[in-house]
């Protein structure tokens, strides 16, 4: 791994932190996109401003604020 890092011009530590974030961006992306099915199985014609007050709650938790649901 390391000579791979030297190749590329990073440290170990970069690589796995940003490793470790995409993975963690995925999952909240996952989380809310299991949300908005949710929802829109319940009013499929809802739109986005609405689905996003009605999710406000939830979305705060994950901090996902209006634009990154857009």
């Amino acid at each position: 791994m390391v000579a791979t890092c030297a190749l590329l011009g990073e440290n170990r530590q970069v690589y796995y932190r940003k490793k470790r974030s995409i993975k963690d961006h995925q999952a909240v992306a996952q989380q809310v996109i299991a949300m908005v099915k949710k929802e829109r199985i319940r009013q499929p014609r809802l739109g986005g401003r609405k689905l996003y007050v009605r999710l406000k709650q939830q979305l705060q938790t994950l901090k996902v604020g209006r634009d990154k649901l857009f």
